[in-house]
C-alpha cells in the first residue's frame, strides 16, 4: 500500500496513500454493490481503503463488507460528506455515479482528485425510463461537467469511451476498462447436450424474450432436435408469451429457476448456445451485460445482437458464436470453436483485465 509515481514509464511506490471510496443509497442495489465490491478489492491491494458510506444506508446490504478489510465511517448528509473528505489527508476519491463527482467537485479546490465508476449513460437510462426530455437534458449536463471534473474514469465498455467522444467531444485519457465479469467456471466433466439453448435471465420487455421465441422457432423447423431451457424467477411471464406458440416448439421449452452458484454452473455447463438479445439503443451500445459471461465462462457459444457493447464485435472477430441481424437465419454450422477453446479466451480476457497494475496506473496518472 504505498503511494504510487510513473517514472520512466514505470510504476514506482514511495510512501502510502489512502483511497477514499464513496457508498451512498443508489450503489446499493444487489448488482451495483456485487461489482462494486470487486473494484474496491481490486483498489484495496495496492492502497489503504476506507470507506466513507451514508448513514441511512442498511449495512446488511453490504454483503461482504467486512471481508475487505478496509477502514469504515459513516457520514449524514451531503455537508457531512463534504466536512468528512475534505478533513481526510486523502486526496483521491472513488464515486460510483456522476451526481456524486457533479456535487463533490468544489473539493478540487482542495486538491482533492475525483474518480467515477462509470457504470453506464445515466441520460439516456433516464429517458428509457421516464421518457422526459427535459431530464436527458439535465443530466447530459451534469454528466458532461462531471466528466471534465475527473482526474480518471473506470469504464464497462471501450464502446463508453466513443459514445462520451461523440457525444460531448471528450477524450478521456485516463481510463480503465473493468467491464462485468463472470466468476462461473465450466465443469468440464458434464457432456453438453446436443443442439441444446438456454436464456438466463428476466422476462422484461427490454430483454427481448420475444426475439429469443421468433429466432428458436426458425431454428426448430430445421433442427427438430432443438430445445431451449429459460433459467428465470418470470416463470409465470414467460410461460404466458409461450402460450400461443405451436404444440412442437412449445414442447421443447422449458423453464425454471436457480438459487445457488453451484447448480448455476452445472446446469450451464450442459448448454451448447445462448441467447442474448437488445434493440439498437445507445444504452446497450455501451453496455456489458454479465449475461454473455456468464454463457461463455461456462463454455456456451453466445448468439448476440449485432449492437451490444464490445461483446458483439469480439464475437464477430474471434467467432466465438454468431452475431444475429434478426433477418437471416442463423447457420449454427458457422461456429467451431470447442466449449474449452472459448473458455480459454474468455480466461485470457479476464487475465488482462485483472491486472494488479490497473488501479495504480489509473490513481497514478491522475496525479500528473
Amino acid at each position: 500500500m504505498k503511494k504510487s509515481r510513473i517514472t520512466n514509464g514505470k510504476i514506482t511506490h514511495n510512501i502510502m496513500e489512502k483511497i477514499l471510496v464513496i457508498i451512498d443509497k443508489y450503489s446499493c442495489s444487489t448488482a451495483i454493490w456485487t461489482a462494486y465490491k470487486k473494484h474496491i478489492f481490486s483498489i484495496s491491494k495496492n492502497f489503504q481503503v476506507e470507506l466513507m458510506i451514508d448513514e441511512n444506508v442498511n449495512m446488511d446490504v453490504l454483503d461482504g463488507i467486512n471481508d475487505i478489510g478496509s477502514s469504515i465511517t459513516t457520514y449524514s448528509g451531503t455537508f457531512g460528506l463534504y466536512k468528512k473528505i475534505a478533513t481526510s489527508p486523502a486526496r483521491k476519491i472513488y464515486l460510483p455515479h456522476i451526481l456524486l463527482v457533479s456535487t463533490l467537485s468544489p473539493l478540487k479546490l482542495l486538491k482533492k482528485e475525483l474518480y467515477l465508476w462509470l457504470q453506464g449513460i445515466l441520460p439516456e437510462e433516464s429517458y428509457l425510463k421516464n421518457k422526459s426530455k427535459a431530464r436527458l437534458k439535465i443530466l447530459s449536463h451534469i454528466e458532461n461537467y462531471s466528466l471534465r471534473m475527473c482526474s480518471g474514469i473506470t469504464i464497462v465498455s471501450n464502446s463508453m469511451l466513443g459514445h462520451i467522444n461523440k457525444k460531448y467531444g471528450i477524450k478521456i485519457n485516463n481510463h480503465l476498462l473493468i467491464p462485468c465479469l463472470s466468476d462461473l467456471k465450466y465443469n468440464t466433466n458434464i457432456e453438453k447436450e446436443h443442439m441444446s439453448f438456454v436464456y438466463v435471465g428476466g422476462a422484461s420487455e427490454w430483454q427481448k424474450i420475444d426475439l429469443v421465441l421468433s429466432e428458436f422457432k426458425k431454428i426448430k423447423e430445421k433442427n427438430l432436435d432443438a430445445k431451449l431451457d429459460f433459467i428465470s424467477k418470470d416463470k409465470d411471464k414467460i410461460t404466458n408469451m409461450i402460450s400461443d406458440l405451436p404444440d412442437n416448439i412449445k414442447s421443447s421449452i422449458k423453464i425454471y429457476s436457480i438459487n445457488n452458484r453451484d447448480d448455476m454452473e452445472k446446469s450451464l455447463s450442459l448448454y451448447q448456445y445462448g441467447f442474448l438479445f437488445r434493440d439498437n439503443i445507445e444504452v446497450n451500445n455501451v453496455s456489458s451485460p454479465i449475461k454473455f459471461c456468464e454463457y461463455i465462462s461456462c463454455g456456451i457459444k453466445p448468439i448476440i445482437s449485432d449492437h451490444i457493447g464490445d461483446y458483439s464485435l469480439w464475437v464477430k472477430n474471434e467467432n466465438l458464436g454468431i452475431v444475429c441481424d434478426h433477418k437471416s437465419d442463423i447457420n449454427l454450422d458457422n461456429i467451431e470453436i470447442s466449449p474449452l477453446e472459448l473458455v480459454k479466451k474468455y480466461d485470457n480476457y479476464c487475465s488482462s483485465i485483472k491486472s494488479n497494475s490497473g488501479f495504480m496506473k489509473l490513481f497514478t496518472l491522475g496525479n500528473n
